[in-house]
Parts: structure tokens; C-alpha cells; sequence
């Protein structure tokens, strides 16, 4: 993290920002985590890289989910639905609108 910090790569440190609020998402620090994906949102708002917004976007859907928070999780998935639906990964796309659909089912 040190290392893309001290050299600036922003698209590196976005990838870094997302790895690490996994990690938080998955040890259940929910709150750490958004706080990681923010980072990482900050910085990819000046990036031309779709793959890694969408998962971004998707990412934080679930965490939104996971805090009882399902406006916001929405909105984070709709986000990534829109980035998905101009790509040809049918495997993502498929699993954001699963994650979609669980959360208007909840």
C-alpha cells in the first residue's frame, strides 16, 4: 500500500482500497470497509477503469446490504448494472441483478 502511495499510482491504490474493504466486508467490519470502497470511489471518479468501478460499485451494494441499508444498496447496484450492461461479462451482470433481487426480496 506504502509503496503505490509513495508513487502515486492512483489505479494501483484504487485496486489496493477495494482489496482491503474486502477483507474488512468479509471479517463483517462493515463500516471499515465502506471506508476503504470510498477511497477507492474517490479515486476512481477521475479513472477511466469500468471493470474495477463496477465491481467497486457491486461491492458496495453488498455491504449497504449487509447494514440494513437496502436505498443505498440499490442505488450501488443500479450503478454497476449500468457499467455491466455496456460490457459482455453476462457472469457479472447476472450476479449483480441476483444481489439486486435479494435485497427488494428482503
Amino acid at each position: 500500500l506504502s509503496i503505490y502511495e509513495d508513487l502515486k499510482y492512483s489505479k494501483g491504490l484504487a485496486r489496493i482500497y477495494i482489496n482491503i474493504g474486502l477483507i474488512y466486508y468479509i471479517t463483517e467490519y462493515y463500516d471499515k470497509s465502506l471506508e476503504y470502497f470510498i477511497k477507492s470511489e474517490e479515486i476512481l471518479e477521475t479513472q477511466e477503469d469500468n471493470d474495477a468501478q463496477a465491481e467497486l460499485f457491486f461491492r458496495m451494494g453488498d455491504t449497504y446490504f449487509k447494514k440494513n441499508m437496502p436505498k443505498e444498496a440499490l442505488k450501488y447496484y443500479d450503478n454497476s448494472l449500468k457499467i455491466y450492461e455496456s460490457s459482455s461479462n453476462d457472469f457479472r451482470k447476472a450476479w449483480v441483478y441476483q444481489s439486486k433481487s435479494q435485497t427488494l426480496h428482503s
